[in-house]
């Protein structure tokens, strides 16, 4: 009986362990996302650089290739004028 008592325990204890690095993994995620969004935010307030430069600028700050992927169609949406429809 001892046994299963010692046994459950240390599965209780490997669940807790296995809950909280679950827990810091998550948190490490929310962190690099959301300095992917103050960086996106940074280079889309300059508007002085052309696609090249923030190209190059994004690629140093940024390695995922989706947050990278996103910056630079925020870019071109931001240099394309918004096309209206025309009204007869």
């Amino acid at each position: 009986m001892e046994t299963a008592v010692y046994i459950l325990t240390i599965l209780n204890a490997l669940g807790l362990l296995l809950l909280v690095t679950i827990i810091i993994i998550l948190l490490l995620g929310v962190v690099k996302l959301l300095h992917i969004i103050t960086t996106v935010a940074e280079i889309a307030e300059d508007s002085s650089k052309n696609i090249l430069e923030t190209i190059e600028e994004v690629r140093s700050k940024v390695v995922s290739p989706t947050a990278f992927a996103a910056i630079i169609s925020a870019f071109i949406k931001r240099k394309t004028p918004s096309r209206k429809s025309s009204k007869k």
